[in-house]
């Protein structure tokens, strides 16, 4: 039987608090991923393969409405924790050509420095363990040394698992390729 999200979830967070008590690095939960409809390279694996989703999957249009700006604000504030030399664009194809080439953290979540964009412009929904979590810390994000962090080391399985939750089935690769 496959794990749900939330256990998945429960996994990490007892592991990033072992990590930390030991003095080892912590792992971060990655979010907010999409495919490529070209296909990227992930280490050595093809990110469509993955099961990262593409955003279109995950739009709605009545999610948090209320607490949109906070959100928005608290993803647009997250911590600088790794820069790439090629920026991000929207899969949406819109106007918005140039969304970034950082990533960002809270110490427990990472995103691309683009997700702010998804959420503003498109309605996408994150999942409602990384709200949460911007609720407790007053949708403020808390100081944090990027130093005992992973860079180059992303927990990908919980982003993949709610997306699998939360799109309809199939993933990216089968939306573009047999169309």
């Amino acid at each position: 039987m496959l794990e749900d999200s939330n256990s998945i979830l429960k996994e990490l967070t007892n592991r990033q608090k072992n990590n930390k008590i030991a003095g080892r690095s912590i792992e971060l939960i990655s979010i907010g991923f999409w495919c490529s409809i070209y296909g990227n390279y992930i280490d050595n694996v093809m990110d469509y393969d993955l099961g990262w989703p593409h955003p279109r999957d995950i739009v709605d249009f009545n999610w948090e409405g209320e607490r949109r700006s906070e959100i928005l604000h608290y993803l647009k504030s997250g911590i600088s924790i790794q820069a790439y030399n090629g920026w991000s664009s929207c899969r949406f194809s819109c106007a918005e050509e140039y969304l970034g080439t950082e990533d960002f953290t809270d110490g427990m979540w990472l995103w691309p420095e683009g997700l702010s964009h998804y959420v503003e412009g498109h309605h996408v929904r994150l999942p409602e363990a990384f709200i949460i979590y911007m609720e407790k810390n007053h949708f403020k994000v808390p100081n944090v040394h990027v130093d005992e962090y992973e860079k180059n080391r992303r927990f990908t399985k919980y982003w993949v698992q709610w997306c699998a939750e939360n799109t309809p089935p199939p993933f990216c690769r089968n939306k573009f390729f047999n169309d």
